[in-house]
């Protein structure tokens, strides 16, 4: 893929953000002289920066900074997501992200054949990211959950998406194989976070470790695009009263899918599980009733309610290998705690377990 790819966000130079703000029309005659530099996030699978930019002169609506994301420098995690995640992410802001409001803009985007990949996106400041440890509170789900008819609606069952050579032609996936790999990761998932859990849902992930390929098997074809690891940690939100409410980063498990799992993922895990209970079933129905008003038709309810729980396999896919392949921190331990035993009990809660056969 063409573009300069840098491998650290020590990389960046004035020249070279000076020249991708020119390609993009960020800016036209100023010219950035320094970009102090800092890092931001968890960097579990990758790193992220946050440049000042600083110009030669003053110029109307030159940004004040600007956003950096690079392949981890931990080579479990990036040989674990170069193959996938990082070419998903590239994949977005090519060809998906500037049709949609719920992405920052993208100035700069490259990946090379092993991998390491650099991506540049507007500073959605003063929007402030969720706390995955803190959760979300219930309105915030439902904002976040009503901006995703918008990625959702707009792409339902379009071969622009199905069959996109990001995507297409390549090898589905195996069951049998995917079932290997569940079984190989959840005995260490469990040693790391079983005293996290109660009992029955320790019982679960012992049932998952040996059954999970007839839920892989059951899975819904994939209708649209989906973002696939929709939590707090990945979300922006806004002042109160200032648009957009809401974006989302991080779109390294973008792919087709199947819709209802990107709600299902973000009500699983960001609320807590007497929240969930009682909200659980209305903030569905209104994400089914946004896919209506926004032209999706003949996709009843009780087959969204369907593919909401059997959607919950992928949400603990990506906990439990994102726990284990990413590089590992006691903030990230206790990530991963809370969501392995909210999923484990969401899926309790809704009887998905009978997807395990």
């Amino acid at each position: 893929m063409t573009g300069t790819v840098l491998r650290t966000h020590t990389e960046v130079t004035p020249a070279f953000l000076t020249e991708a703000l020119r390609s993009r029309g960020w800016i036209e005659q100023a010219t950035v002289v320094a970009a102090p530099a800092e890092t931001i996030g968890a960097g579990l699978m990758g790193v992220c920066a946050r440049y000042s930019l600083e110009y030669d002169r003053e110029e109307d609506g030159a940004p004040a900074s600007i956003i950096g994301k690079f392949a981890a420098i931990d080579e479990t995690a990036r040989a674990f997501m170069s193959s996938t995640g990082y070419r998903n992410e590239v994949c977005f802001y090519e060809h998906f992200a500037d049709r949609l409001t719920i992405a920052p803009r993208c100035a700069h985007v490259a990946i090379d054949d092993e991998g390491w990949f650099t991506l540049l996106l507007a500073d959605c400041a003063p929007m402030e990211p969720g706390d995955q440890l803190v959760g979300c509170s219930v309105e915030q789900v439902e904002i976040a959950v009503a901006e995703l008819v918008g990625l959702h609606a707009p792409f339902w069952d379009s071969p622009e998406v199905t069959g996109h050579a990001c995507f297409g032609g390549g090898p589905s996936i195996d069951p049998q194989l995917v079932a290997l790999g569940i079984a190989g990761v959840v005995p260490g998932f469990l040693e790391r976070y079983a005293h996290a859990f109660a009992p029955e849902e320790i019982d679960f992930f012992e049932r998952l470790a040996a059954q999970s390929a007839a839920w892989y098997a059951a899975r819904p074809v994939p209708r649209t695009a989906i973002h696939a690891d929709y939590r707090p940690d990945n979300l922006l939100f806004a002042p109160a009263g200032a648009p957009p409410a809401v974006a989302a980063v991080d779109w390294q498990g973008f792919m087709p899918g199947n819709p209802p799992g990107d709600v299902a993922f973000l009500v699983g895990n960001s609320l807590t599980v007497d929240d969930r209970r009682v909200h659980e079933d209305r903030i569905l129905r209104s994400y089914h009733d946004g896919l209506v008003a926004a032209g999706v038709t003949g996709y009843s309810f009780a087959q969204c309610e369907d593919d909401y729980a059997c959607s919950l396999i992928q949400a603990l896919s990506t906990t439990i290998f994102g726990a284990m392949y990413g590089a590992r921190t006691d903030r990230g331990d206790r990530m991963f705690e809370i969501m392995g035993a909210r999923h484990a009990r969401q899926i309790l809660d809704l009887g998905a377990d009978r997807f395990l056969g």
